[in-house]
């Protein structure tokens, strides 16, 4: 049986440079590498070209006759697939170690040059604040704006702060620098210096053309001393986070210390609640996190009632007694779900991750949202289903599958979720559209 590859039509990517000069045409052409090569050798010879490069840029389901021949291609591709930067007063291509030509157009000259940086939680659009483990884990978040620039750019601080020294010093050492802003910010940076003014161009690749997005003559000086704040900026943001972190570990580790109690009362709402009498010698630290949550819930633009870290929002019942409740959806439907069958076992002094154990172990988690006969179906890890679409007996011929699939299980162990999703494409009528993985507690 043939590959899907051989099935399919190659299109070559072409370079080729006329003299010794830095910077390359773009050409494509249709056919394999050999063929396009030998068209390559061709036109060298023809018009005394100085160097060409070819390679197999993308294969076409239809066959299409491209004869050779300059192009333009899509801004936005060239950044995600090469590290080649557009220079359109000569229409050429250039690696980030050749150096890009002076413009010969006329640039404005600036005397007020500013970086302004936004690091996570500064209430932009762009950014939010870590409040989970997970969101400490990703890189440090910023948005760089450069005044009278037509756009923001959202990058991340710790790839960025990389490059800026070797941008700055290659810059001062030959007079001409380039700097691309991370894969998906489809920016670049190109710097050229003029007597006593630095050139900046910022180029946005986010669109089927390059687009020029800031143009200006910098003093010298300025320049320096802006990319210098833009370092130590990004620097700041880095150690930031990294303290962001550190506290945030120090809070959960004084939160779960502390006395909590679930509201049985309050079936349909699960929640668990601590009173300030509980922790009289950690009283100080209840009263600061107590006004963490008024401060959040007061400057919060979407009028939250709670704020969120962790696991858990948090909310005042009174100024005597600190409630929370598990912050995701889907735990707070199983654990309704849970706390109402038979299985539920309460005990005294219960709390919301003792119940979520015990709803764990019994199977009562909601693991894989499917169709069944073209009707929505919930199935636990129980091997329980749950609709309101299908009915009844659709439930039980459902789970009468998933107890036939588990009976190929010796060792059950091994019976997963994502097996089970898979054993389920034998089947016409089941399709799933999401799955949480873990065991299957049949």
């Amino acid at each position: 049986m043939r590959k899907l590859k051989d099935n399919m039509y190659p299109v070559c990517t072409i370079l080729y440079k006329k003299d010794n000069s830095d910077g390359w045409y773009y050409a494509c052409m249709s056919g394999e590498v050999k063929v396009c090569e030998k068209k390559c050798k061709e036109l060298k010879e023809k018009n005394n070209w100085y160097d060409f490069k070819c390679y197999e840029s993308s294969r076409c389901v239809i066959k299409r006759d491209i004869p050779f021949g300059d192009c333009l291609p899509e801004a936005k591709t060239m950044h995600m697939t090469t590290d080649l930067i557009f220079y359109p007063q000569e229409k050429k291509w250039y690696y980030p170690n050749e150096v890009i030509p002076y413009p010969n157009n006329l640039a404005k000259t600036i005397n007020k040059f500013e970086i302004i940086v936004k690091g996570e939680g500064e209430d932009d659009e762009y950014l939010w604040a870590p409040d989970t483990e997970d969101d400490f884990q990703d890189e440090t978040d910023v948005i760089i704006h450069f005044k009278l620039s037509k756009n923001k750019i959202v990058t991340i601080a710790d790839d960025l702060i990389i490059y800026i020294p070797k941008f700055i010093e290659r810059l001062k050492k030959d007079n001409y620098s380039n700097l691309t802003v991370e894969e998906y910010n489809y920016t670049k940076f190109l710097a050229w210096k003029i007597e006593d003014k630095i050139r900046l161009i910022i180029q946005s690749y986010d669109y089927a053309d390059v687009v020029i997005t800031f143009d200006k003559l910098i003093p010298t000086k300025l320049f320096y001393k802006e990319f210098d704040s833009l370092y130590k900026k990004l620097k700041y943001y880095i150690n930031r986070k990294t303290q962001l972190y550190r506290d945030f570990k120090k809070q959960e580790q004084f939160l779960h210390s502390l006395k909590w109690k679930y509201s049985k009362e309050l079936v349909d709402e699960p929640q668990e609640y601590t009173m300030f009498d509980w922790a009289k010698n950690k009283i100080k630290d209840l009263k600061a996190f107590a006004e963490k949550i008024n401060q959040n819930v007061k400057k919060s633009n979407k009028k939250l009632l709670h704020f969120h870290t962790g696991e858990y929002k948090y909310w005042l019942k009174s100024d005597e007694c600190i409630v929370r409740s598990y912050s995701t959806d889907w735990k707070i439907k199983d654990i309704i779900r849970f706390v109402k069958s038979a299985n539920f076992e309460y005990k005294k002094g219960i709390t919301l991750s003792d119940i979520y154990k015990q709803l764990l172990d019994k199977g009562f988690n909601n693991v894989i949202d499917c169709k069944f006969n073209n009707k929505e179906v919930t199935i636990y890890a129980n091997g329980e289903a749950e609709s309101t679409e299908a009915s009844q007996e659709e439930i039980k011929k459902l789970e009468q599958i998933i107890k036939n699939i588990s009976k190929k299980f010796d060792d059950k162990s091994k019976f997963t979720v994502s097996k089970l999703v898979c054993l389920f494409q034998k089947y016409k009528n089941i399709s799933s559209f999401g799955f949480r993985d873990g065991i299957m507690k049949l």
